[in-house]
């Protein structure tokens, strides 16, 4: 077989699976967004404004295509349905009442109209600025810090809506505690059940099938049945008419024009001033709707969407609207998500949408007067069904019951409330349940003991046993999170039993905040008592790592004395734990600094053998450092063994911005340089030593310890012993420290 002819075969055949459910798709969306516009204006323009529903139609019509058109070209999702939304519908119903009852009694219906139209402009107008300031400024993302039950229960609330404006659609009745009477009356029954069960039959449907040609073949056998019905039983389309099986028929002509500026100069600016709140609110809700949908997109779609883009795109889309006097638009997820389940995945489906709208436009929509009303009610239950199944009955299978409880609850206000109120009250009761519930979490990271958890001071014996029998008077505690006034009072009630629970009065208590992430100033109060319960019992508090707004906010707080918050205050807690190590050893009568180390008696006592101990001390070469010399440099050869006499170094990891971090700070009695003098494969210091203060020190160069492994062997012998037994020290501390640290950790 030829090969490019296979290929043309694929081709044909892929560009046949994309294009044809595109097609379709485009058809099916646009006639159901033709369809809703209808089902929108007959929402607002009631009462005094019913002559004027086909000019409201125009206006809606124009905005589907004005934003339908825009976005379908720019957004992220190539298949996206955009146009005039229910919330920004709802609103500006409410709008256009308010209009209407507060214009002069001498004002004509053509300047109440006019009144109501520029007031959908200014809407549209306002919201499309602020979509493009949104997207300018980066303020899209925002959303993404909702927590994810307030997106939920927004969804599900936004299916109730749906669903219950079904029975606008479908019986011309809202559903509302006034009219259930009403609507059980057969006249009104037999009108929005069918609906209802139409509705579900595409529920049902759609979720076993998700061939593109389900949606149109399933609306098309309703159709061919209400007909067929219609013949059987003698009934004319008149007579539809009048039953409400079937929309009146629209007035042929034009059905819209722009908003000119005559029409700015007509209209009543003084009421449209007057209803500033509705529109704001109707802008508030429209971005709070377009960032939950574009949220919702993502989840739908599983992919990340530039939120900055979409706003921008769909702020110009809305300008344009306002031109029409559309009412404000932007992505509608139910119809999105049904072309993806048709497989409708180009752009091409919203270019088809708008010329779907403008074809209805411009040669009148009295062909719509030939769908029965059943059809499209029943499209409004689907849609809303299919958002409570995906976000309520879904939802309750793997959501926690709490979580699934906000969405409920957020759902209800919403349609008791209105859209607006039901993203605050979610909010707001989310952020008290996390506020609860980080209450609960312990601030406090880790407890540890002075008896085990020791400074990076390399210590004598002597000073390391005295710290191991008083060291329990030390008490470390390593903070986490953001403290504030729930989680402080945490903090204080462990404190408080430490203290009590401690066996002897008086100790040293250290606060560490390197992971902290923040405080605010109602913690501090915390803090205060935290001073004053450590003081009752003879405790000091000792501050580690507190950051530069954290020290400048313990600083605004003193005692009634005037003494200050934080006496004792170190960059670190190395540094903390050295300090309460040294008043430590002071308050049992131990001197901390010691003046020199005699290694010649340390190794007589280490070898048992004086003699050979002397013989050791002839390999070793005496040294001194001033303040701040290098006794070794990070990187470089690592060629000796230095043995502290005097003074003081501090190992260190130096960085290329000048910055370093303690290692362990070593004294008389301290070995370093051990790992690159033994081991065979490191030839490099690892970090520096630096001196602390004026030091001496004995070296046993690597060429000095090569001359005594080949010239004198048992004093190598010794040597070696003697290295083990200082290795074995050194590792039994760091194993007793790791066993605490991950105790803690469990």
């Amino acid at each position: 077989m030829d090969p490019n002819k296979s290929q043309q075969s694929t081709t044909a055949r892929l560009n046949l699976t994309t294009l044809t459910p595109s097609v379709v798709g485009g058809l099916v969306s646009g006639f159901y967004v033709a369809i809703f516009m209808f089902a929108y204006a007959s929402l607002i323009f009631t009462g005094e404004l019913t002559a004027f529903l086909p000019n409201g139609i125009g206006a809606l019509l124009f905005g589907a295509i004005a934003v339908g058109l825009v976005m379908a070209l720019t957004s992220a999702i190539p298949s996206l349905i955009a146009s005039p939304n229910d919330n920004p519908v709802a609103i500006s119903a409410i709008l256009a009442i308010a209009i209407t009852e507060s214009m002069s009694s001498s004002a004509s219906p053509a300047v109440t109209f006019t009144t109501v139209m520029v007031s959908f402009a200014l809407s549209s107008l306002l919201v499309g600025v602020s979509f493009i300031l949104i997207g300018r400024f980066k303020l899209a993302n925002l959303v993404r810090f909702i927590p994810y039950p307030v997106i939920g229960g927004f969804l599900a609330g936004t299916g109730l809506i749906i669903f219950r404006g079904a029975f606008t659609a479908s019986a011309g009745v809202p559903l509302t505690l006034s009219t259930l009477d009403e609507l059980i009356q057969f006249d009104l029954l037999k009108l929005w059940v069918p609906a209802l069960i139409f509705g579900i039959v595409m529920m049902v449907v759609l979720n076993r099938y998700s061939h593109f040609l389900i949606v149109p073949g399933v609306i098309l056998l309703a159709v061919a049945i209400f007909y067929i019905g219609l013949l059987l039983s003698g009934t004319s389309i008149d007579q539809a008419i009048a039953g409400g099986w079937l929309i009146a028929p629209v007035d042929e002509g034009s059905i819209w024009r722009p908003i000119l500026p005559a029409d700015l100069i007509n209209a009543d600016w003084g009421v449209i001033l007057g209803q500033i709140g509705t529109i704001l609110s109707l802008v508030l809700v429209s971005i709070v709707a377009v960032l939950l949908n574009t949220t919702a997109l993502e989840s739908a779609f599983q992919r990340d969407i530039d939120m900055g883009h979409e706003m921008k795109f769909a702020g110009l889309a809305n300008m344009i609207a306002a031109i029409g006097g559309s009412v404000a638009g932007y992505h509608y997820v139910g119809m999105s998500v049904l072309m993806d389940k048709m497989k409708a995945k180009l752009r091409l489906v919203g270019v088809i949408v708008a010329l779907v709208c403008i074809f209805v436009l411009i040669f009148g929509a009295s062909f719509v007067s030939l769908v029965p009303k059943f059809i499209l009610g029943g499209l409004a239950y689907f849609i809303g069904l299919a958002f409570l199944y995906d976000w309520i009955y879904i939802s309750a299978k793997k959501l926690s019951r709490l979580d699934f409880a906000i969405i409920i609850a957020i759902a209800i206000v919403m349609l008791l409330f209105g859209p607006l109120e039901g993203v605050v009250f979610g909010l707001v009761i989310t952020a008290v349940l996390f506020i609860v519930n980080y209450s609960r979490k312990d601030v406090i990271r880790h407890r540890l003991s002075g008896d085990s958890y020791h400074s990076h001071v390399d210590r004598p014996q002597a000073h390391r046993q005295a710290l191991i029998e008083k060291g329990s008077q030390i008490h470390i505690l390593t903070l986490q999170g953001f403290v504030f006034f729930g989680s402080s009072n945490t903090l204080l009630q462990g404190i408080r039993n430490i203290i009590t629970d401690s066996d002897e009065p008086g100790g040293y208590l250290i606060l560490d905040f390197e992971k902290v992430l923040g405080l605010d100033s109602s913690a501090l109060h915390s803090f205060v008592k935290i001073r004053q319960t450590a003081s009752e019992r003879g405790f000091t508090v000792v501050y580690a790592h507190l950051s530069e707004e954290g020290r400048q906010a313990f600083e605004h707080e003193s005692f009634i004395d005037g003494s200050p918050l934080v006496s004792h205050l170190f960059p670190d807690l190395d540094h903390a734990l050295e300090w309460c190590e040294d008043q430590l050893l002071k308050a049992n009568d131990i001197a901390v600094a010691i003046d020199s180390h005699s290694w010649q008696e340390e190794m007589a006592e280490a070898f048992n053998d004086v003699e050979l101990a002397e013989r050791f001390m002839t390999y070793l070469e005496e040294e001194r450092s001033a303040p701040g010399e290098h006794l070794a440099i990070q990187g470089g050869p690592c060629d000796a063994i230095h043995f502290m006499t005097a003074g003081r170094a501090t190992l260190q990891l130096e960085f290329e911005n000048g910055e370093s971090v303690r290692l362990r700070t070593v004294g008389p009695g301290s070995l370093i340089g051990l790992e690159g003098t033994l081991h065979p494969h490191v030839h490099h210091y690892a970090e520096s030593v630096v001196a602390d203060e004026a030091s001496t020190y004995f070296r046993l160069s690597t060429a000095a310890l090569a001359r005594l492994k080949e010239n004198d062997g048992p004093v190598a012998v010794k040597f070696q012993e003697f290295l083990l037994g200082y290795l074995a020290t050194q590792y039994t501390r760091s194993t007793e420290l790791l066993k605490d640290v991950l105790a803690l950790e469990e």
